[in-house]
């Protein structure tokens, strides 16, 4: 909505902190980073499930976490993004918000093979290229996931999935026979 200002979005005053909308794109600063092709196809296929935060700076909200969602919504022709409007963060404050959801946002290999064995014992998905297609996947990460599962004695493969152990070791342990991993 444009209001008396001429600004493409809600009045600030009128939203409260906190609370999670669908933004239209016209009105969020420009995320000065380019879209990857993979989060942008997913994007097209699945919309956005994390809310960016923004904060509303004169007559433009200005993104605190989220550039590569917005890049990604812009790419995939989108015309909103759900957003979270949050009180402007200090530098640091920023900062740490950034940190903190990029390491929450760690790849979580486990729940990743998982998905992928869902995907493809389910009978919809007969093939690695098919996941990675509906998914916005890298193939390669596909493959691997893929790799893991069929290699990795159960014991292994649950020990991934519940995070016990990591990709590396995982990886590591995939290259003995299953006999040898017990």
């Amino acid at each position: 909505m444009t209001n008396a200002s001429g600004f493409n979005g809600p009045s600030p005053a009128i939203l409260a902190a906190g609370r999670v909308i669908d933004l239209h794109l016209t009105s969020i600063e420009d995320p000065g980073i380019p879209a990857s092709n993979g989060m942008t196809h997913s994007v097209k296929q699945n919309g956005v499930y994390e809310p960016i935060k923004v904060y509303h700076d004169v007559d433009v909200y200005r993104i605190v976490t989220g550039k590569r969602r917005v890049a990604a919504s812009i790419a995939a022709g989108k015309e909103s993004i759900p957003a979270m409007i949050v009180e402007q963060p200090s530098k640091i404050d920023e900062s740490i918000e950034r940190l903190v959801e990029n390491n929450q946002r760690e790849r979580n290999f486990g729940t990743e093979a998982e998905a992928v064995d869902a995907l493809l014992t389910s009978g919809e998905y007969g093939a690695a290229s098919d996941v990675a297609e509906a998914t916005g996947m890298r193939l390669t990460d596909v493959k691997l996931l893929i790799r893991l599962k069929d290699r990795l004695a159960p014991g292994g493969y649950n020990m991934l999935i519940d995070g016990t152990i990591k990709k590396s070791v995982a990886m590591e342990l995939a290259k003995l026979s299953i006999v040898d991993q017990n």
